[in-house]
């Protein structure tokens, strides 16, 4: 006995071909066999008996109308299962990345969020499977039948009999065996030649998905968890499921180039920013490189000529210039100190300058531990001579050069 819910779909279409004259009698039996060896006739089985060129229109009009429903769903179903693929392996990810850290609130979202999407992936995927399995099953051939021009019922031992006519018929036959929890479904359609007196047996071996050649449609092996799920389909309502699909398909995969369009543009803005870092960065390096050229020149010129390094000094630091002022005390000071434990500092020729700078900071330093306003921010307070009485800077300087006061 089968593991699992099993539906076998299939047709039988026994054409028979009787002459003209006396009525043929045919007698059949309906069973199936199962895989341990057991035969199973299957009673109370409605047999149906057609015209052929009844049964044969039928089929063509069929096929006609599954025919753009497939070219429709098809290429959906495969999209629809790649990206449940898809959606399941980043489901997998994020639960891997949840059981490395299972208190992490955010990756535990995360794979909740990766889970509904890989569940919904699937059922969308599933629902599409089932419609093109379903439209391609035997099933589907049997929804509505055709009037029939006999029928007749199987007995106890799965047998029946038709008295037919000269002419040629096709016979059609279904059945459906619960086992358990199990379903097993049959169909049968077989075409065969008989001007006499016959039997037909409809088992295993003729089954539409069976291969049978002489079966009027041929069916594949059948899914019978999809198909069973599908049994009770509105064929009249697939034509807006497929709509409905197309349109949804349609919706997923604006949404997925408009996320694509989002992180090119992303991307794009990042390169842009890191051309402009780098840019920044060459500019930075290259002004850098002028500002070292500039003060290599500098210092060579200072080399020559030491006196031009003082100069610059009380140039830029008038305040210098004026024996008592805290700028030139500091100046003194670091001067004596320097030469005793710091000779280095004078290694190059701009040594005024940079100790003049060490000056003035300090002294805006020592201002701001003080809590009072930073001199630099001062006005300057002129004498009758012309000089800040605070800094010693020549009233003209000032003007000149609009600096604040830096005592």
């Amino acid at each position: 006995m089968m593991k699992h819910l099993t539906v076998y779909f299939c047709a039988l279409l026994v054409v028979i071909k009787a002459v003209a004259g006396e009525p043929v009698t045919i007698d059949g039996q309906v069973f199936v066999r199962m895989k341990a060896g057991e035969s199973i006739k299957l009673s109370l089985v409605a047999v149906l008996l057609y015209d052929e060129k009844t049964i044969t229109e039928y089929l063509q009009n069929t096929r006609e109308v599954a025919k753009p429903l497939l070219a429709d769903l098809l290429p959906i179903e495969e999209e629809a299962r790649d990206a449940s693929e898809r959606a399941r392996e980043l489901r997998d990810i994020a639960d891997k990345a949840w059981g490395a850290d299972i208190r992490n609130k955010q990756l535990k979202d995360e794979a909740t969020s990766a889970l509904d999407a890989s569940d919904k992936a699937s059922g969308f995927s599933s629902k599409l499977f089932a419609a093109t399995t379903y439209l391609r099953s035997a099933k589907y051939y049997f929804r509505e039948l055709p009037n029939p021009l006999q029928t007749t019922k199987t007995d106890a031992d799965g047998k029946f009999s038709f008295q037919l006519p000269g002419g040629s018929y096709v016979l059609v036959a279904s059945s459906t065996r619960h086992a358990g929890k199990e379903i097993e479904e049959y169909f049968w359609m077989v075409k065969t030649d008989l001007t006499t007196k016959g039997k037909i047996m409809l088992a295993n071996d003729n089954l539409s998905s069976s291969g049978f050649p002489d079966s009027m449609i041929r069916t594949p092996e059948s899914e019978a968890s999809i198909l069973w799920k599908f049994a009770g389909v509105d064929i009249d309502a697939l034509p807006a499921f497929v709509e409905a699909t197309k349109r949804e398909q349609a919706a997923v995969r604006a949404q997925k180039q408009e996320k694509e369009r989002q992180a090119q543009q992303r991307v794009a803005a990042e390169t842009q920013k890191q051309a402009q870092e780098r840019q920044a960065q060459e500019q930075s390096a290259a002004e850098m490189q002028n500002k070292e050229k500039e003060r290599q020149a500098q210092l060579n010129f200072f080399r020559l000529h030491p006196e031009a390094a003082q100069q610059k000094a009380l140039e830029l630091y008038p305040g210098l210039g004026m024996a008592g002022s805290p700028l030139n005390k500091e100046f003194v000071a670091r001067v004596k100190r320097y030469k005793a434990d710091k000779k280095e500092f004078f290694a190059e020729p701009d040594w005024p300058i940079r100790l003049a700078e060490e000056c003035n900071v300090e002294a805006g330093l020592l201002k701001q531990a003080t809590g009072r306003p930073l001199e630099k921010f001062l006005s300057h307070t002129f004498n009758a001579n012309g000089y800040c009485i605070r800094c010693g800077w020549a009233k003209d300087f000032v003007q000149r050069t609009n600096r604040s006061c830096i005592k």
